[in-house]
């Protein structure tokens, strides 16, 4: 069906391709049930895979545009640019697909070992996750959040979080998770209040960060609060929120009820604290019973209930925490002190180095009065540490000093790494495909007409997807998710028929206290009704459980495509190829790069960076961004990016890629410029040109540029 062709209903079929139904967007049909001869039912599934239904009339229909046929294969006629765009946008969003740790790689931490496991393996595989972080102090339980919402918000997972804190933490949480995660939230304040003006504060706030108290107190912020939702909420100092049994009755504090209140509208619930157990067990199973009711029902009685804290609190000692080498984290100190005279050596160190405190220090205090002061700060903490350690022994500061030593050169190999592999994974190879010319259409029609491509390939496409994404996915999370059910189906399953017999007995015990007309404190119908309350709550507990491990796999949906044609295929009908080939013998512009050229030139700065003492490690062919890595004798990184023409080229190519790499290198990286005598490999000439490619922007609309060679050979000099 042409695009020109006049829509109907009798013409609307499933597979049909349109514009019309979705402003601006193509919607694919998958039904049409005719009403009667004016009117149809239409349901469809827009670009994302979302179904929606409409009733489309006659004259609706004869607005559309069918843009394709019912399993037509794509016709491959789209803006280049345009889809670029759309698939670097996508690589972008799915990020933590592909690196699983990308809070890690994108924040400004080295998390230890016992925060990645917490974070990694503890936190993002439970969903929704209900649990109690009771790591000692020191831990940093800081970095173990700051990456856990980060990693949600990088999976799209997390929309609006909450942080409750003491008041006296809340700044240092503000600053923290900005400074460290570069997450931006706000502190709840009144001013806030007063500007949403009667409606909800917490619906218009997504990412907050509120005081305990402040919050608990207030009637009116509660109930806001009850009718928000959060996809995390986090407490620190978690244990303020205490309950206590007063006979049988439970006594809830203001702070324990703003916890209740919580765990029924966050999707994510985590609480920490240093101190979970103050010594009671029935207060702690109150506690607890803020992540999961059902499991801490009723009042606990030895004997009767357990004490299992699996899937539900993290807690580890200072002894346990150890760093990625095995070594504890917080090593045993044991304090003596011993007088004795500083020789001359000595006193001449200690007036050297207290000298460079005191300058250091002024500098420190500089830097907090620009407004830097936590940066500040840390200088002069650092600087009083420094004089501590020489205070001890000579010995004591030469090794903090080689740590330190040894601290800047690691830093620097992990910059260089960093650098590298940012050089080489700046943009996936998609970046530098280029987009047809006028001159290869009819090449690639002819690749077009191919039967493989003439074909539609979605069910291909999906098969794959299925088999080798979506089912291994389904099986891995179906074991975890299975193992988590069946524990929490036993412990909860324990605590609920416990209660039941419980209150079962207590209803027979008050029932024959009331035929003598000795009747208890509560009467035996409120025992009967809690034991059958129980009852009812089991049963809907595992209903829910049971559903939570039944697994439906979403069908994939292809967002778009692409023909990518190798450039070989193309030359053999390009018009411009013939053209190039025909060119009379001494005419080299545009003159293309030759394998022979090529190596000439890349021997050529090899031999120069060894000249200048320095170690030079050729890249693969293919390495985007640059050709040569050498390092000096100092540990510093050179990028080099080597162009070997022949002599008497008017321009020369520079892609993309190699653009950003010169520009995130900046003054480390060097264009190499050789020019190739044809004859006699002793006349290659060569120049190292900085900052050339400065004047150039890199972006997703263009692939490469072509600049000027005798420009850039008159702002080039001698190697260095």
């Amino acid at each position: 069906m042409a695009d020109d062709t006049v829509v109907s209903l009798t013409t609307l079929k499933p597979g049909l391709r349109v514009c019309g139904l979705i402003p601006g967007r193509v919607a694919t049909l998958v039904s049409v049930e005719p009403l009667d001869e004016g009117v149809a039912q239409v349901a469809f599934r827009d670009e994302a895979g979302k179904l929606a239904e409409q009733y489309v009339s006659e004259e609706r229909a004869a607005g559309l545009t069918v843009v394709s046929e019912a399993d037509a294969a794509p016709r491959f006629d789209g803006a280049v640019n345009d889809f670029r765009l759309a698939a670097e946008a996508l690589r972008i969003k799915y990020a933590a697909l592909y690196d699983p740790m990308v809070a890690v790689n994108s924040s400004d931490v080295e998390p230890l070992p016992h925060q990645i496991r917490a974070v990694y393996e503890d936190f993002l595989p439970r969903v929704p996750l209900r649990q109690l972080l009771a790591d000692d102090p020191g831990a940093g339980r800081t970095i173990m959040v700051g990456l856990y919402i980060k990693e949600l918000m990088l999976r799209s997972d997390c929309e609006r979080a909450l942080i409750v804190a003491p008041g006296g933490l809340v700044e240092q949480w503000r600053e923290e998770l900005a400074s460290k995660f570069d997450l931006r939230f706000e502190v709840f304040s009144r001013y806030m209040v007063d500007d949403a003006a009667g409606r909800n504060v917490f619906a218009e706030h997504p990412y907050l960060i509120a005081r305990m108290d402040q919050l608990s107190r207030d009637e009116d912020w509660r109930e806001q609060l009850r009718d928000t939702s959060w996809d995390v909420v986090v407490v620190d100092e978690a244990h303020r929120m205490s309950a206590h049994y007063w006979g049988q009755d439970v006594k809830e504090t203001k702070r324990f009820q703003l916890g209740k209140l919580f765990s029924e509208t966050a999707q994510n619930f985590l609480l920490m604290t240093a101190t979970p157990h103050a010594g009671k067990e029935d207060d702690f199973q109150l506690f607890r019973s803020l992540l999961d009711a059902d499991r801490f029902e009723g009042q606990y009685r030895e004997g009767v209930h357990r004490t299992d804290t699996a899937g539900l609190m993290i807690r580890r000692t200072k002894e346990e925490l150890l760093t990625f080498e095995g070594k504890p984290l917080f090593p045993e100190r044991r304090a003596y002190t011993v007088a004795y005279e500083l020789s001359d050596a000595e006193q001449e160190l200690y007036e050297q180095v207290t000298e460079y405190v005191r300058t250091e220090m002024g500098r420190a205090d500089r830097i907090a009065a620009a407004g830097d002061v936590r940066r500040g700060n840390n200088i002069g903490f650092a600087l009083t540490t420094l004089q501590r350690r020489l205070a001890s022994s000579p010995e004591a500061i030469l090794r903090s000093l080689e740590r330190r030593q040894a601290r800047l050169k690691d830093r620097l190999k992990e910059t260089q790494r960093a650098a590298d592999h940012a050089a080489v994974t700046f943009a996936p190879p998609y970046l530098d495909y280029d987009a047809p010319e006028a001159a290869e259409a009819a090449a690639i029609q002819r690749v077009i007409a191919e039967p493989w491509i003439a074909a539609n390939n979605e069910a291909t496409i999906k098969r794959w997807a299925y088999h080798h994404g979506t089912q291994p996915r389904k099986a891995e999370l179906t074991t975890r998710i299975e193992a988590e059910t069946a524990r929490v189906r036993q412990q909860v399953t324990q605590r609920l028929t416990s209660e039941m017999n419980h209150w079962d007995r207590e209803y027979n015990r008050l029932a024959e206290l009331e035929r003598l007309g000795k009747p208890g404190k509560i009467r035996s119908e409120t025992a009967q009704a809690k034991a059958r309350e129980r009852e009812l709550r089991l049963d809907r507990r595992l209903a829910e459980l049971d559903q939570a491990t039944q697994l439906v796999e979403l069908p994939a949906h292809v967002r778009g495509c692409a023909l990518v044609i190798p450039s070989s295929i193309l030359a053999a009908g390009s018009e411009a190829n013939d053209a190039e080939e025909s060119m009379p013998p001494g005419e080299t512009s545009p003159t293309r790069e030759t394998e022979e050229s090529e190596r000439r030139a890349v021997e050529k700065v090899m031999a120069a960076e060894r000249a200048l003492g320095r170690t030079p490690e050729e890249m693969d062919h293919y390495n985007p961004g640059y050709d040569i890595r050498s390092t000096d004798d100092q540990g510093r990184t050179f990028y080099i990016e080597v162009k070997g023409y022949l002599k008497g080229a008017r321009e020369f190519e520079i892609t993309n890629r190699e653009v950003a790499t010169a520009q995130n290198q900046g003054d480390r990286h060097r264009l190499a410029l050789v020019a190739v005598d044809p004859d006699e490999p002793a006349r290659d000439e060569l120049r190292y040109v900085t900052g050339s490619l400065d004047h150039l922007r890199a972006d997703l609309t263009t692939t490469r540029f072509m600049e000027k060679w005798s420009v850039r050979w008159s702002r080039g000099g001698e190697p260095r």
